[in-house]
């Protein structure tokens, strides 16, 4: 591909351990998860759902992720 989610993935597929592309990473699971708390603010639970699954693509284990699912079901 040719966005940043891809390039910091096939880093990561040749060096696991690479800093940098986890941090790349993390950085793009904050703007999804970001995304997501504005769908919720908004009453748009789809949209929210969809920048979530694309934040857990990106890390699966940022603290974000809950936090607005939570929000989603608790709305």
């Amino acid at each position: 591909g040719d966005n940043a989610y891809d390039r910091y993935r096939s880093v990561l597929r040749l060096e696991p351990g690479n800093a940098s592309a986890k941090s790349g990473l993390r950085a793009i699971a904050a703007a999804f998860v970001e995304r997501a708390n504005e769908a919720i603010d908004a009453g748009d639970a789809s949209a929210a759902r969809d920048h979530l699954r694309r934040a857990r693509q990106a890390d699966s284990g940022h603290p974000g992720i809950r936090a607005a699912e939570a929000r989603i079901s608790g709305s």
